[in-house]
């Protein structure tokens, strides 16, 4: 890359604007970082970027004058637009193409595909990790839940710090109980024992802890040699099923574990930077489905704040005959229910090839919730007695994370 480019990000989140500024100068190019749309419009005008990524939500909030006064403003008209939403419907589609914008991606964003557009726009080779991989991070009910599959994948290893950030942020906690799960991970080469050294790294800096509250649930024997091998990771430990896990970490008095002058996360950001969670997800379509009127009152008051499209349903039957008048962006949904269950609700909705998520309500303990709900693929769940302040945490966590 013989040029030096020049990126420019406008976003509310000072997580996106930290990961692309971190991101884009590994590859050589300039990054300015913006957090309203008249200090983008300046530095537009004044710097010339090569290519601009704006969050949507800034558009709405301030109407569409930035793209409007660049559209205007020929020295700048022509450079390309990458637009971040946490929600994509036809008429924000239909806006975006009025105002040429090139590219419309959906929050949480994928690295990969942001890295790939950038490239594509600038018709400039950037060399990202491409190695299929999953990552998830999910906190339920006191334990932070990292899950790696497939593969390991350097981009997506660099995203896990902002993923724990943001959820750690959300639910208030800075110390938090953790578990790794690794399914189908092979680490032969070295390269991929890099990737999984910087993987575990990432989630001691960013849990606050000295290794002794996090468990890793694997059979890998490799794994266990290279824990051993680092000074650093010698209080991790290893499980083979999940069960162990949540036991030893119940067990643990974490407090205590951890150092008393490690007050704060390495590198904590503060996300609440926006007066109310509802600036995003007032179009959001919410269901709550429970047999017990109570909870989906409660429920319903809880989610108020978020100003979204709230539907509530007393069992699972009435919720997936009323699919057809409105699909939600998220379900919270019981499992034990009279007429349709909430597992026959799941494998209802997968047979309809529907994916949507979902955050389940529960009586059974913390173990077999986990263990049962994993088989269909399901990551968020609340345990009865239900704290009000989770439900709208679960909310934003599912429909506003970044990451």
């Amino acid at each position: 890359m013989n040029k030096r480019y020049k990126l420019l990000i406008l976003d509310s989140s000072e997580l996106i604007r930290s990961f692309v500024k971190e991101k884009f100068e590994q590859f050589g190019m300039e990054v300015l970082v913006c957090k309203d749309p008249f200090d983008a419009l300046i530095k537009m005008k004044n710097e010339i970027p090569d290519c601009v990524i704006i969050d949507y939500y800034l558009i709405e909030k301030n109407g569409t004058n930035i793209l409007n006064e660049k559209k205007d403003y020929k020295t700048v008209a022509d450079i390309p637009v990458i637009l971040l939403a946490a929600k994509i419907d036809i008429n924000t589609i239909k806006n975006a193409a009025k105002l040429k914008v090139n590219k419309f991606f959906e929050k949480p964003i994928k690295p990969d595909l942001l890295i790939k557009s950038v490239s594509e726009l600038l018709n400039v080779e950037i060399e990202g990790d491409t190695t299929p991989a999953i990552l998830e991070v999910n906190y339920n009910n006191g334990i932070l839940f990292i899950e790696s599959g497939l593969g390991l994948n350097s981009e997506k290893i660099e995203t896990l710090k902002f993923k724990i950030k943001e959820i750690l942020s959300i639910n208030n906690k800075s110390r938090p109980k953790t578990i790794l799960m690794l399914n189908d991970i092979e680490i032969k080469s070295d390269k991929e024992k890099i990737k999984f050294k910087d993987m575990i790294n990432t989630i001691i800096d960013n849990t606050g802890g000295s290794g002794l509250n996090i468990k890793i649930l694997t059979k890998s024997d490799i794994v266990k040699e290279l824990l051993a091998g680092f000074d650093k990771f010698k209080n991790i430990e290893t499980v083979d099923d999940i069960s162990k896990a949540i036991d030893n970490l119940d067990n643990a008095n974490v407090e205590e574990l951890i150092s008393q002058d490690n007050n704060t996360i390495k590198g904590m950001i503060d996300i609440n930077e926006s007066a109310s969670p509802g600036k995003i997800l007032n179009k959001a379509v919410i269901s709550i489905v429970d047999d017990d009127e109570f909870i989906r009152d409660l429920a319903e008051a809880a989610l108020m704040p978020l100003e979204a499209d709230i539907h509530k349903y007393a069992n699972g039957k009435l919720f997936i005959d009323d699919l057809k008048n409105h699909i939600p962006d998220l379900i919270f949904l019981d499992l034990m229910m009279p007429v349709m269950s909430g597992f026959d609700v799941l494998d209802k909705l997968k047979t309809l090839s529907y994916s949507i998520p979902t955050i389940i309500f529960s009586t059974m303990n913390q173990k077999d919730t986990i263990l049962k709900l994993m088989k269909y693929g399901v990551r968020n769940f609340i345990v009865k007695p239900i704290d009000p302040g989770s439900f709208i945490n679960k909310a934003i966590e599912a429909l506003k994370s970044d990451f």
